[in-house]
């Protein structure tokens, strides 16, 4: 299964995808969801990929399966469910 999670993510979060952008924050590059997700498919088709990404990452969390790609801290809570207020530090992820 680690080997699967692994291979799978990396086809995920290519560019080709679109579901995910790059993200200068204040100290490395990490991945967000690219808002404009939805113009590389058609109608809502991007959201159920979307889901199926978070299950993937998801599953890879709490099987302690290292992830290649780096995801931002505010795309962390949300797969963690760590509700909080959000604040300008988030910000720092976003690089528009």
């Amino acid at each position: 299964m680690r080997e699967w999670i692994t291979e799978i993510t990396k086809v995920i979060f290519k560019n080709d995808t679109g579901l995910f952008k790059w993200s200068k924050s204040e100290h490395d590059m990490t991945y967000i969801i690219n808002p404009r997700a939805k113009e590389h498919f058609s109608d809502f088709e991007h959201l159920g990929y979307l889901r199926f990404a978070g299950s993937i990452l998801g599953k890879a969390i709490f099987e302690k399966i290292p992830l290649v790609p780096a995801i931002s801290k505010g795309l962390l809570r949300d797969l963690l469910r760590i509700h909080h207020d959000p604040c300008l530090e988030d910000l720092k992820d976003y690089d528009y």
